[in-house]
């Protein structure tokens, strides 16, 4: 299913996201007396399965001429894609590191011959399979995360020094004898953007400033903070506000991360039209044993007003306060048995309910999965999840098929359905989400099937189909962060959904790598309910092509809906169609470099056009620029 993050397609605040990375750490010996080595670009692309992860921490180490250790720190861009525009020749190991996933770990010997680059692609399917409906696994249709999701967990370990061993021609480190003064170095990194909207109609322009700072302590602690700001310019007529977040990554060696984040943001139309919200969040995981690890996650997120737009607002809480807390643990008995359990539970309040609506939501969730691999060439996942609430008690068995009949491709089918019985009529507020994985909550039975070829060098093609019954009220925002605009799809209960996703990714040639992703769907349903039909079409689309040469990233981004909701006789719609295309160009200035600075030119351009209810249709225009520097 849809990644974190990739469900939104390039906007002005996905871009900073997708630019701004960490730079040089700390270089542990020194250069050749001779002339430096001609560098030329190193790229690449992190995929988990299907899905192409942004945000994803790397950690890069590479030995130059056998004498010359060091050590960078990055981030995947929006597309999962990375670059580092001058790489010297040598022997580089990457590690890639995503909440949940054991770390993946690729080594590549870089030439930086003439008109070429080299392209790693670093993947967690090994690990996640196929077609991933949870951050936490494979075939987990029962993912019960918060209604907002939190930032993306940045675990950063320093198990790298151990993975990559110094080549035999590098020189011994000196031995420190005693009496020796050995002087600590703690190395400190940052990133800075900023973007101005300074054009546009139909809505509100929006400025944003991020900052970036990591670094580490000792040989073992490492630690980064992310902030950002951003404020909707004043217009008449228009919403004005700020948005800000800010989040703290803690990592012990290879086996403890935790980040703690929070998140809030206000909108102000007049003075009696203020919408709040706020989502504080935790996340730790840890490598418990050899073949072991576990995590634990818990959210606290409370809005007010924030959800009041849209053809069908009443079905969601005016105000709400929600508690979500997850753990989980796999464990991997030997190269054919595995196992994993999973544990939730779910608070959710809304005193300002209408009457119709259940005021206040408790349910706790229990399931396991077990795996194993019955020949070389087949491998079958079985378990079962289980869920209690005040108004019904279920259970969904499940069960996925991955069969590998050939070395390059891979085919997955999985299948669940819920069995429950209900303990009195009632109808629960509306959830929502920025993430189709959770949709979990409110699905009846679950169909999928895929196919994946990976390519020789890199690229891959995966096309997946699946069809879903829904049993709840969900609205899904296609953006996660919905600061300014809250582009949205429904889904109801009643309704039957279907999807095809395709992604082709990898190298097109010398110097050049893109990736292509397009996902479209079908909502139909009818109910004896406020909403009795719902017909929808919806699709998104998005591309990114990097030039390794010139330094130059372009996104385009197209995502459209058009949802007719009938209430009693009226016909009421939920449409948008918007067309997002950026760039991002590093700028070639030596003297930069030489003092380890990068630094970007990033413009955004958006064309769209909305229509909520039985309002008409507005068309809206944006232009937004910036720059980004890192050292």
């Amino acid at each position: 299913m849809i990644s974190p993050g990739s469900m939104a397609v390039n906007r002005t605040r996905n871009l900073l996201a997708g630019v701004i990375v960490g730079v040089l750490a700390l270089a542990s010996g020194g250069r050749a007396a001779d002339d430096p080595p001609r560098a030329t670009p190193l790229s690449g692309i992190v995929r988990a399965g299907e899905a192409t992860l942004g945000g994803v921490t790397l950690v890069v180490r590479f030995v130059t001429k056998g004498e010359e250790t060091t050590t960078r720190i990055l981030k995947t861009e929006g597309d999962g894609t990375f670059v580092i525009p001058s790489a010297p020749p040598g022997l580089y190991t990457l590690l890639a590191a995503a909440p949940g996933l054991p770390f993946a770990v690729v080594r590549v010997f870089h030439s930086s011959a003439p008109d070429s680059v080299s392209f790693v692609p670093i993947d967690f399917a090994s690990s996640t399979g196929l077609l991933p409906s949870s951050r936490l696994g494979a075939g987990d249709p029962w993912n019960a995360r918060a209604a907002a999701k939190g930032d993306v967990l940045r675990e950063v370990t320093a198990i790298l020094a151990a993975l990559d061993e110094a080549p035999q021609e590098a020189p011994p480190l000196p031995a420190a004898t005693k009496g020796t003064a050995i002087a600590t170095r703690v190395p400190v990194h940052a990133s800075l953007a900023s973007m101005a909207g300074f054009g546009g109609s139909g809505g509100p322009t929006v400025n944003e400033t991020a900052l970036d700072v990591s670094g580490s302590l000792g040989g073992n602690l490492r630690w980064g903070v992310d902030g950002r700001y951003s404020r909707l310019g004043p217009a008449e007529g228009l919403a004005t506000g700020d948005a800000s977040r800010l989040a703290l990554d803690l990592s012990a060696g290879d086996t403890q991360n935790l980040r703690l984040a929070t998140r809030r943001q206000v909108q102000i139309l007049d003075e009696s039209d203020v919408s709040r919200f706020s989502a504080h969040s935790l996340d730790w995981s840890a490598i418990t044993g050899l073949h072991s690890q576990a995590s634990v996650s818990a959210r606290l997120v409370t809005q007010t007003n924030a959800f009041g737009q849209g053809p069908a607002a009443d079905l969601f809480a005016r105000a709400s306060d929600t508690v979500d807390v997850y753990a989980g643990y796999r464990t991997d008995f030997d190269e054919r048995f595995s196992v994993r359990v999973n544990a939730a539970y779910r608070h959710a309040a809304a005193p300002e309910s209408l009457p119709t609506v259940e005021m206040i939501q408790q349910e706790a969730r229990l399931g396991a999965v077990g795996g194993a691999r019955l020949l070389p060439v087949l491998s079958l996942e079985a378990g079962a999840t289980g869920d209690f609430s005040a108004l019904s008690r279920g259970i969904m068995p499940e069960v996925t098929v991955t069969l590998e009949p050939l070395s390059r491709f891979r085919f997955q089918l999985s299948a669940a359905r819920r069995f429950e019985r209900r303990f009195e009529d009632g109808t629960p507020a509306g959830q929502v989400s920025a993430d189709l994985t959770d949709l979990a909550r409110i699905t009846g039975s679950l169909y999928r099937g895929g196919v994946r070829w990976d390519g020789p060098s890199g690229e891959a093609v995966v096309v997946e189909a699946s069809r879903r019954e829904i049993t709840g009220i969900q609205r899904l925002l296609l953006d996660p962060d919905f600061f300014d605009r809250l582009d949205s799809l429904y889904f109801l209960p009643g309704d039957v959904a279907t999807e095809i996703h395709s992604t082709l990714s990898g190298q097109v040639a010398s110097n050049l790598s893109a990736r292509l992703s397009a996902r479209i769907g079908r909502v139909a349903g009818e109910a004896e309910s406020a909403i009795r039909n719902d017909d929808t079409s919806w699709g998104l689309a998005e591309a990114g092509l990097h030039v390794g040469a010139t330094g130059t990233t372009i996104g385009f981004g197209y995502r459209f809906v058009q949802q007719t909701l009938v209430r009693g006789e009226q016909a009421l719609r939920n449409d948008l169609a918007a067309l997002d295309v950026s760039l991002s160009q590093n700028l070639p200035i030596p003297l930069l470099r030489d003092f380890a600075s990068d630094w970007r030119a990033l413009v955004s351009v958006e064309f769209g056009k909305r229509r909520n209810g039985e309002e008409p249709e507005r068309a809206n225009r944006r232009l937004a620029g910036g720059l980004a520097v890192s050292f």
